[in-house]
């Protein structure tokens, strides 16, 4: 974000001292003054200032010792007006999420000892996060034969849980949550109940806020076959399972809103200030 900012105030600076050039040239009494290799460097737009020197025909002017000119009306309005589209746009631009997708799917079967890994990038710190969790055969949720599903991000665990993809569930529940500390929502699109299927089935997640790094994450999908007063591992002659649109998106954090804000803040500025003249020009 600071890079973007950055690189478009940089670009910004240049086209106003353009337009500053432009207006210069058209007036040898500004150009003699200022000369005209100052005007192709950014610093030349600190000798803009304001002023109500006598001699000026404006409310506002550009003036040098006591030379005013009447085109500074025009230029400060310009500058000012232009600055605050141009800021809009940047808060705007800047301030927008896109979803990306990080694995589209779907993963092969695999046993319930096995884990399945994806690494991205990021460069929010903060995210939306949404997968499809697919299971294969009979896989259990909380029964004597449970397997458990698990997420981390970083090394950190996010969810465990049990559900009932096929294989049953005795807990009167499809879904069987045993860890859910950034509260995703759940749902089963496949409304596997608790009965035995053999047809597998489906469990979708969406995290609203996760934390990242700015930079490399991993993210790593897990099975396991619980073993002490359980069946243990079956294999996948038995059950399986795998993962499927694994989506990110950026959630915007306060100061981006506040940024967002600012943005619209400038364009309703900009609007009506254009409805007026267009008012002004019709009685006329």
């Amino acid at each position: 974000m600071a890079a973007f900012l950055a690189t478009f105030t940089r670009k910004y600076l240049a086209l106003l001292v353009t337009f500053t050039r432009t207006v210069a040239e058209e007036n040898s009494e500004f150009l003699s003054i200022i000369g005209d290799a100052s005007l192709h460097s950014e610093a030349s737009l600190k000798i803009i200032i304001y002023s109500l020197g006598p001699s000026c025909h404006f409310p506002r002017c550009i003036t040098f010792g006591s030379i005013s000119f009447d085109q500074g009306d025009y230029v400060m309005r310009f500058l000012v007006r232009s600055t605050i589209a141009g800021l809009a746009c940047a808060a705007l631009l800047g301030s927008s999420a896109q979803a990306s997708i990080i694995y589209g799917g779907a993963a092969p079967a695999m046993a319930t000892d096995q884990s399945f890994t994806l690494n991205f990038n990021s460069g929010v710190s903060t995210s939306e996060l949404s997968f499809i969790l697919d299971g294969y055969g009979s896989l259990d949720g909380k029964n004597a034969y449970e397997d458990d599903f698990s997420v981390k991000l970083n090394d950190k665990q996010v969810f465990l849980g049990t559900f009932n993809l096929g294989g049953g569930s005795n807990s009167g529940s499809q879904a069987n949550v045993y860890s859910n500390p950034f509260s995703a929502s759940l749902s089963n699109p496949a409304n596997n109940g608790t009965g035995i299927g053999w047809n597998g089935g489906k469990e979708t997640f969406t995290f609203a806020g996760l934390p990242l790094n700015v930079g490399l994450n991993t993210l790593t999908f897990a099975y396991l076959s619980l073993t002490d007063d359980h069946a243990g591992f079956q294999g996948l002659g038995d059950e399986g399972w795998g993962v499927e649109k694994v989506e990110a998106s950026a959630t915007p954090l306060p100061p981006t809103w506040t940024m967002m804000l600012i943005g619209l803040g400038g364009f309703g500025w900009l609007t009506k200030r254009l409805r007026r003249k267009e008012t002004a020009f019709v009685v006329a």
